[in-house]
């Protein structure tokens, strides 16, 4: 019976010593846990916010290259822009629609225009350039010699005598007494710089026009040369030319001579080079 009650004592022991070693292994999983979670918990808010800061660095929608994209768009059109202001403030304003160019064929005399009789300050003698004067002014000589007109005064007449010559020296006109009025008048505009008026008003003189030609007869042209001896400029392109034109018989022997002033205004955009503006004789 002891020996029975020892061995259920024993027994109840041994059980209370185990409980109580389970008990204590309990309490030390708990700590182990709660830490294990914690860190857990840790790693997860770490994975979260790093997460978070990786979307709100580089967008969703774009790598980092692209993201400088448009900066660099926005920069060129910026850059673009600048230049386009920059370059429309540079470019000439052009002009109105009211404003028109004036057209030398439609300039009027003007007091403060150069005539034969202004002076102007003496050329230094240059004998190619007074040949260049002679050759020019001689164009029209053998029609206008002795006839005198200032700034905007020559006549209808004058230019339509002076026109033939013009046309004859540059092949237009041969044995035919007529040319077409858009080849005439061209000839006087580059050299005169206007051109007739009112063709109509020529009819009954020795030129006349008619449906779109100019007709011409009995000129009764003599041979007439001009010498450059003095030029002067006067200004703003234009020049006043001094020298002497000599008439020659059929054998080129002189017959007689005139002092001759004339104006010229040079034009680089007719192919003579120069305008015709005034002329005057004398003996």
């Amino acid at each position: 019976m002891r020996q029975l009650f020892k061995r259920a004592f024993t027994l109840c022991m041994a059980i209370a010593l185990c409980l109580a070693v389970l008990s204590s292994c309990k309490k030390e999983e708990q700590p182990v846990s709660s830490s294990l979670v914690s860190s857990q918990s840790q790693v997860e808010s770490s994975s979260v916010s790093s997460s978070s800061f990786a979307s709100s660095s580089f967008p969703e929608s774009s790598s980092p290259q692209s993201s400088e994209a448009p900066s660099r768009m926005e920069s060129s059109k910026a850059q673009n822009s600048s230049a386009q202001t920059a370059q429309s403030s540079s470019k000439p304003s052009s002009p109105s629609s009211n404003s028109k160019p004036s057209s030398p064929s439609q300039s009027q005399p003007s007091e403060e225009q150069p005539s034969t009789s202004t002076q102007g300050t003496e050329i230094p003698y240059d004998y190619q350039l007074l040949r260049d004067f002679s050759g020019f002014i001689n164009l029209t000589t053998q029609a206008l010699s002795g006839e005198s007109f200032e700034y905007g005064s020559v006549n209808d007449q004058q230019l339509a005598a002076a026109g033939v010559v013009l046309c004859k020296d540059m092949g237009d006109v041969q044995e035919s007494q007529k040319i077409e009025k858009s080849r005439f008048e061209k000839e006087i505009q580059q050299y005169f710089g206007r051109t007739i008026q009112s063709p109509q008003s020529l009819s009954g003189n020795a030129f006349q026009y008619k449906d779109g030609y100019y007709y011409w007869s009995g000129l009764g042209l003599d041979n007439y040369q001009f010498e450059a001896q003095k030029a002067y400029d006067l200004g703003d392109d234009y020049i006043r030319v001094e020298g002497q034109t000599t008439l020659y018989d059929m054998e080129q022997n002189p017959i007689s001579t005139q002092n001759a002033v004339y104006v010229l205004h040079r034009v680089p955009s007719s192919y003579y080079g120069y305008y015709l503006i005034a002329q005057s004789y004398s003996r």
